[in-house]
């Protein structure tokens, strides 16, 4: 792609605030999808699979990456789900707390299309959030200063 039609694919995605969250009409899918989440009877692999994270960090700044992690915004439902609250601790608990993001941002704000997926809205709100975690200096991120 030329740097022309870079420049002409751009888009201002800061406009998206200038709007109001959308509704969708997920609660069907969020109530099944929490009914199967929260009955998941997958733990042991969830835990197995933590205990590759490390090993895959370590590679990643072994070649020189950084690594950081966080926690995506689920609905409420979901993420209050045995599946996510066992997804959560056993990431937690594999990965050292410093390469953990702390992210802050309006979770009134947020919308869902599905069970998971952010609107475009929500997803530029998410990603800012992130900018805004790596680019805090290292002291105030483990303090939890903003």
């Amino acid at each position: 792609m030329s740097a022309s039609s870079a420049a002409q694919t751009y888009i201002d995605y800061s406009k998206l605030l200038d709007l109001a969250p959308q509704g969708y009409n997920n609660a069907a899918a969020i109530d099944e999808a929490a009914k199967v989440f929260s009955n998941s009877d997958l733990d042991t692999v969830i835990r197995e699979d933590a205990k590759e994270l490390p090993d895959l960090v370590s590679a990643l700044e072994e070649r020189g990456s950084k690594v950081f992690l966080f926690e995506m915004p689920l609905p409420e439902k979901i993420a209050a789900s045995h599946w996510a609250e066992v997804t959560r601790s056993a990431a937690h608990d594999a990965v050292r707390q410093d390469h953990w993001l702390q992210l802050r941002y309006p979770t009134e704000e947020l919308r869902f299309t599905d069970h998971a997926h952010l609107d475009e809205r929500s997803a530029f709100i998410v990603a800012q959030s992130i900018k805004r975690a790596i680019e805090q200096p290292p002291s105030e991120k483990a303090s939890g200063v903003e």
